[in-house]
């Protein structure tokens, strides 16, 4: 479970800009399992973060709110 959360919504990415992306890989790899995978994103982009549920049209443009519309990760420090 901790891999499958860890990996999700462009984990990778944001590991990557912050110079760990081979810790996390290394630690956390990838799961070989599509369904779990597809799973989790779709109960990630049809529940609101504090957990009702939305459309994934509403889900995005929630995370566009936070993050901006130029943002593809969570930026946390400049």
């Amino acid at each position: 479970m901790v891999r499958l959360v860890t990996n999700h919504s462009f984990a990778l990415l944001e590991a990557e800009q912050r110079g760990v992306r081979g810790e996390l890989e290394d630690q956390f790899p990838l799961l070989d399992e599509p369904l779990l995978v597809d799973a989790l994103v779709f109960c990630d982009m049809t529940t609101t973060p504090d957990g009702n549920v939305t459309t994934a049209e509403a889900r995005i443009a929630e995370i566009r709110g936070r993050y901006g519309h130029r943002s593809r990760t969570r930026r946390t420090h400049p």
